[in-house]
């Protein structure tokens, strides 16, 4: 059903807790739990969790029949509190990964991981990549193909992309993003390197922000102008035809031929049926891409960063 679009993924944070600029509604176990059969039962690849996800692994665990039955991945990611710990000796810190996992194993009831990855890049890549190495021996220990690291910036991307133990990068992405354009000979080159490498982008629609026109959340995310912006993306929309935000951010994403998976959270059911239903009709369109890296609206580097944003709690 979504064979010509990359892999879809859903994201696990929703199934933990409340997320994103534009969300004020409360957390809602069922909500999140309809969420996932729909991701399940509606040709996604997989779901992309973390340790730091609060109850995400034990909400995916409880569809373990269906995931089997579906061939559904589950990819999720160290803690992160034993390797930030500056006290903590570097046989604490390689203790602190594998006590993660099993936490991991735990809460996902023994269900197959088909990937384990860093929730940071420096922690994959201090002391000359130690711990990725010790990640990637307990990957091969337990017959998980895949050993990444999720990634900040076009630097972190190409630090990772050196390191031999990893074969999947996830990386923030969307048509606002100017960044990796510096560096996509480079993503090229290291796609080609392995038939195992892979890279899955994040942020598509830059935590709900690009399906916003609220003022006060772009003002947040430190854009001067919304007007502007949304003037520009409104005449993107009509000269090529995309009948909706949507559709807009899956085009652009389509149309990048070195991803391999995009991951996506939802908060509600009617959110993902829609997703699904635009993805279906989505084509790569090489022109369409051409143009926004040619003519991109171009936004504070800040903008791009959620972490930076003046979010209310």
């Amino acid at each position: 059903m979504l064979d010509r679009f990359p892999k879809l993924i859903l994201g696990g944070a929703q199934l933990g807790s409340r997320y994103g600029i534009c969300n004020y509604s409360k957390y809602d176990l069922d909500r999140a739990k309809s969420v996932l059969d729909i991701a399940i039962n509606s040709g996604f690849h997989g779901v992309d969790t973390a340790r730091l996800y609060y109850n995400s692994e034990s909400v995916i665990s409880e569809r373990y029949k269906d995931i089997r039955e579906n061939n559904f991945k589950l990819y999720t990611k160290i803690a992160i509190s034993g390797l930030d710990d500056p006290y903590n000796s570097i046989k604490d810190k390689k203790n602190f990964i594998l006590n993660s996992i099993l936490d991991s194993e735990l809460a996902l009831k023994g269900a197959r991981i088909e990937g384990l990855s860093f929730h940071r890049a420096t922690h994959a890549l201090i002391n000359d990549g130690i711990f990725s190495s010790e990640l990637r021996k307990i990957c091969d220990q337990r017959q998980i193909p895949y050993c990444g690291v999720s990634v900040q910036t076009p630097e972190e991307f190409i630090s990772a992309s050196q390191n031999e133990n990893l074969n999947l990068i996830q990386m923030p992405f969307n048509f606002l993003d100017f960044r990796w354009n510096a560096i996509e000979q480079q993503i090229k080159k290291w796609k080609l390197q392995r038939k195992e490498n892979m890279i899955f982008v994040r942020s598509i629609f830059l935590q709900g922000l690009l399906l916003s026109r609220r003022d006060e959340f772009w003002r947040r995310a430190h854009v001067d102008e919304p007007a502007q912006l949304f003037s520009w993306i409104e005449d993107l929309k009509k000269k090529f035809h995309c009948k909706n935000d949507i559709s807009l951010s899956l085009t652009y994403v389509a149309s990048v031929p070195w991803i391999d998976g995009v991951i996506m959270g939802f908060d509600t059911s009617s959110q993902i049926t829609e997703l699904i239903a635009n993805a279906k009709n989505i084509r790569s369109n090489k022109c369409f891409r051409t143009f926004v890296d040619n003519y991109r609206y171009i936004v504070r580097n800040s903008t791009l960063d959620p972490s930076s944003w003046n979010v209310c709690k």
